[in-house]
């Protein structure tokens, strides 16, 4: 009787693993999309200022969270310094957000060391985080139109030539 138990056990096994993965996707699928309020976000720089989304209005605005032991985030961030660096004369904007569960000094550190040019936001009560749909990976970077309408959201590596091309499309030509 032992070995005719033992012929099931694969097969119960499997049947557990359908189950509870279609249970699992099912609960996935069910759940809504994050609910994104960027125009609520009030962004405190560690310089004392503060912006809002509305501030940037007119101008193509990216939003990066990172946080300073996120090894991804550290690959992005010389990117973005380079497009801010290229782009910033004809409005673009970035702002860099640490994440709430960062330590401030350890981010403070690493924004010197990398000397990121563009605007960063200490997120300690996660207020900035919750506004774009309580963000918690990083990095997870968003893309908002002069509008105001967040138009590219990414968790992980963003395709840096496919955004440049898309903030491109939303800047003035150059002057001659």
């Amino acid at each position: 009787m032992q070995t005719h138990s033992r012929r099931w056990l694969p097969v119960l096994i499997l049947l557990i693993t359908f189950v509870s993965g279609a249970y699992l996707g099912f609960k996935f699928w069910q759940s809504s999309p994050p609910v994104i309020n960027a125009a609520q976000a009030v962004f405190k720089i560690t310089n004392g200022d503060s912006f809002s989304v509305a501030d940037f209005r007119g101008q193509p605005l990216l939003v990066n969270f990172w946080q300073s032991h996120c090894r991804p985030c550290m690959e992005e961030i010389p990117l973005f310094a380079d497009l801010y660096r290229e782009l910033s004369p004809r409005g673009f904007r970035v702002i860099g957000v640490v994440m709430y569960y960062d330590r401030p000094d350890q981010a403070l550190a690493v924004a010197k060391r990398m000397q990121i040019p563009y605007p960063i936001a200490i997120d300690i009560d996660a207020k900035v985080a919750t506004a774009f749909g309580n963000v918690k990976p990083t990095p997870t970077t968003f893309l908002i139109a002069p509008d105001g309408q967040v138009v590219f959201q990414r968790t992980g590596l963003v395709p840096i030539k496919k955004l440049r091309n898309r903030i491109l499309g939303m800047l003035p030509e150059p002057e001659a």
